[in-house]
């Protein structure tokens, strides 16, 4: 079964306004790990949900319409939980840097930015970071019928979960280190993380892996932009005869 461009249309609508919900709304008060814990799920509700875009539409065009919903909602689940233990395990680790910075003085969050933007830099180079993304882009094959659908829903979400996880782990860490411009950073970081699924599949190979298909998409569109004519329709072009030659 295919979807019609209006049901993609409907499925994208949904998802980037569940997105935009999650941008607008405040943090949740307080330093307790609960605090932390929902605040890291409502900064990847906010990041991550625009990349599942392409897996929900994958889900409703090969399920029935009467199991799409749950299907989705378990995909959902899976790809949550692998996200929320993601989340433990840095803010546990967050915690017992923040333990050992308190005494040392102000300049040792810098020193751990420093460090996270080293970390990330060698990560998006690396031929492993690649392995994770091309894993990202797979697409598997879902039962159709009773419990095996719901089952393959829900591994599909912990499989799409866990590479998605191993792709961005290290820049989803950097807003934890950063003591300003938490928004200014999680924004940069969506636009890249974006960019990277809009990629194709590469071989693996260290090498700066830049979202070229995003930079495409945004240049083309700004030329776009640029030539749409002024009050509805161009100018044409003068021309001038002179003998047999023509000077526009």
């Amino acid at each position: 079964m295919m979807l019609n461009g209006g049901e993609h249309n409907r499925i994208t609508l949904i998802v980037l306004l569940i997105s935009l919900g999650a941008w607008l709304l405040p943090p949740v008060g307080g330093t307790t790990f609960p605090a932390q814990l929902a605040n890291w799920s409502l900064m990847v509700l906010a990041m991550m949900t625009p990349n599942l875009i392409a897996p929900v539409c994958h889900i409703c065009a090969r399920s029935f319409r009467h199991l799409r919903a749950h299907l989705v909602a378990l995909f959902c689940l899976g790809y949550s939980v692998v996200w929320i233990a993601t989340g433990s395990l840095l803010l546990s680790a967050a915690d017992v840097m923040a333990c050992h910075q308190a005494p040392a003085g102000p300049a040792i969050p810098q020193a751990s930015l420093a460090a996270g933007l080293v970390l990330v830099l060698l990560w998006q180079c690396s031929p492993l970071k690649q392995l994770c993304l091309n894993r990202a882009h797979s697409a598997p094959n879902l039962e159709a019928f009773g419990v095996a659908a719901y089952t393959s829903a829900i591994r599909m979400g912990l499989t799409r979960g866990l590479w998605c996880t191993l792709t961005c782990w290290p820049l989803m860490a950097l807003p934890l280190l950063s003591p300003h411009g938490h928004h200014v950073l999680m924004a940069v970081i969506t636009l890249v993380v974006i960019g990277e699924r809009l990629d194709p599949p590469e071989p693996l190979k260290w090498k700066l892996r830049i979202p070229t298909s995003l930079m495409k998409w945004i240049l083309g569109q700004t030329r776009t932009w640029l030539q749409q004519p002024i009050e509805g329709q161009l100018l044409p072009p003068t021309v001038h005869h002179i003998g047999t030659y023509r000077i526009f």
